[in-house]
């Protein structure tokens, strides 16, 4: 037997087809939850906090996104004009902040 035909023998087999991946994307779905609102104080607390950072502050966000909520740290650009801040090159809306925290 050739070396190619003895490798096929140890390949993972797979019985049912896609199967695992409609597994991983049901898990998926379970996770997903609905935004939740914030207090008026909340939000004043909120506001406060995005004035107050500077140009790449290093800070600590958790903001929704896609069904979930995301904890991320890192440093922070605020535009106040389009209304988002820009962690790492990753663009996060006001609107979908829920918590930050000046490091």
């Amino acid at each position: 037997m050739n070396r190619k035909d003895r490798a096929k023998q140890f390949m993972p087999f797979d019985a049912l087809k896609g199967f695992r991946e409609a597994l991983k994307m049901k898990e998926f779905e379970q996770e997903i939850v609905q935004k939740k609102d914030i207090t008026e104080e909340q939000a004043k607390k909120l506001s406060h906090t995005i004035l107050n950072i500077k140009k790449n502050q290093k800070v600590e966000i958790t903001f929704f996104e896609k069904g979930v909520y995301i904890t991320k740290d890192g440093n922070a650009f605020v535009n106040i004009f389009e209304n988002y801040i820009l962690l790492d090159g990753k663009k996060i809306l006001f609107d979908n902040v829920f918590d930050i925290k000046i490091l």
